[in-house]
């Protein structure tokens, strides 16, 4: 049997780790992953450490709670062709933002709420 840590590249785990939480583009895994020290993008599961790991999930974990992501499809048709792409709903925010504040308590990294703090009160009562 292969070691899956030696075959596994780290873009492949993040895409596996976030499989039911939301779609995420490889740019936004290297923008990410750049962040957090890791230059290469073949960088293999193996070749990264705990903390690197646990701090990529976080970010994109707090990148999933706070992101505007809503169910159902988007098409598009052109000639003969249609092109249908399934759109998750991240149905759990507040989990979302616990799984981050838990792993950047870790490792000791601060951790600022982005959801805003500003309410609108009602023009008319």
């Amino acid at each position: 049997m292969a070691d899956i840590a030696s075959n596994m590249t780290f873009t492949q785990w993040l895409h596996a780790k976030l499989f039911n939480i939301m779609d995420v583009s490889d740019d936004v895994l290297y923008a990410t992953m750049l962040g957090r020290g890791i230059k290469d993008d073949e960088a293999l599961f193996s070749d990264t450490d705990e903390k690197q790991r646990d701090l990529c999930l976080a970010d994109l974990y707090v990148a999933a709670a706070v992101s505007s992501v809503k169910s159902g499809t988007q098409g598009e048709a052109d000639g003969g062709w249609t092109h249908y792409v399934a759109i998750k709903n991240v149905v759990s925010r507040d989990a979302l933002m616990q799984m981050a504040k838990d792993l950047y308590a870790k490792w000791g990294e601060p951790f600022t709420d982005p959801t805003p703090k500003i309410r609108m009160k009602p023009l008319y009562k």
